[in-house]
């Protein structure tokens, strides 16, 4: 998608991270991670999370599911 070596790449993936918007989200979030995520990690989900609550202007609810992936297939 974009090499963080170079200072194209790097604005690239800048420009399109959520965390560079997260202050453009004006209501409460829940935000659902599964912990086996191969796409979107778990220090990903970390982040934007921690940005918004530290903003603190709306709620931010985070759960982790720890036997899930990018899709929640696992039925109790």
């Amino acid at each position: 998608m974009g090499d963080p070596n170079t200072a194209e790449g790097k604005a690239l993936l800048t420009e399109r991270s959520p965390l560079t918007y997260a202050n453009k989200i004006t209501t409460p979030l829940l935000v659902v991670q599964g912990a086996n995520d191969p796409r979107v990690n778990k220090r990903e989900a970390d982040q934007i999370v921690i940005a918004l609550r530290d903003r603190g202007s709306h709620p931010v609810e985070y759960l982790l599911a720890p036997d899930e992936g990018h899709g929640f297939a696992s039925v109790p």
